[in-house]
């Protein structure tokens, strides 16, 4: 790309993260200023900002994709447990109708007894689990923030803070809406 394309590509990103941040609450708004947009669009005209967010992009998805399925089988296993269970207590009561139905109500207490010391550690274990696959993406996010820190993407450092996260959402945002410029070829002005 020859300076006068850069110069006009820069200008029209600059166009439309100012567009872009005009459309977001004040208070993000505010700490996205004129410096930080143009830092961000030096970044768009490279373009290598695009391929390194949806690479971001991509472990992301299969990272949730991940944890998603180890809470289900979590989940399956549970739910065959309980479905375990229930059936051991319906055989019991049908052999207690059979042969002494005087240990219905002691059996009635078996269930009660097992079915609340299951649930209880049933809880526990999905509680933990959540737990772990809440930290786990904690820390995707950890790497996915020094990795665009590390690139000089503005705005992108490591934290913990919801409000600096919920910005860093917006930033990336805005580079997934100008990845969609920039395929359509609107980054570059002299095409036409």
């Amino acid at each position: 790309m020859q300076k006068q394309e850069m110069a006009d590509s820069r200008t029209l990103y600059l166009s439309e993260l100012k567009i872009m941040v005009s459309e977001l609450p004040g208070k993000y708004s505010e700490r996205l200023d004129e410096n930080m947009l143009g830092d961000l669009a030096d970044h768009l005209v490279s373009g290598e900002i695009f391929d390194m967010v949806r690479n971001l992009q991509e472990i992301q998805h299969l990272t949730e994709k991940t944890l998603v399925t180890q809470r289900m089988d979590v989940y399956n296993k549970q739910r065959s447990a309980k479905q375990d269970l229930d059936y051991r207590y319906k055989k019991c009561l049908e052999d207690a109708y059979k042969r002494n139905p005087a240990e219905l109500p002691s059996i009635q207490q078996w269930y009660d007894k097992e079915k609340k010391g299951m649930y209880s550690h049933l809880e526990s274990e999905m509680k933990r689990l959540d737990q772990k696959l809440i930290l786990d993406l904690d820390q995707r996010v950890s790497e996915q923030q020094s990795v665009l820190e590390k690139a000089f993407v503005p705005g992108f450092f490591v934290t913990n803070d919801p409000f600096n996260i919920k910005l860093q959402m917006h930033i990336l945002s805005f580079i997934q809406r100008a990845a969609k410029l920039n395929s359509t070829g609107a980054n570059n002005p002299t095409d036409s």
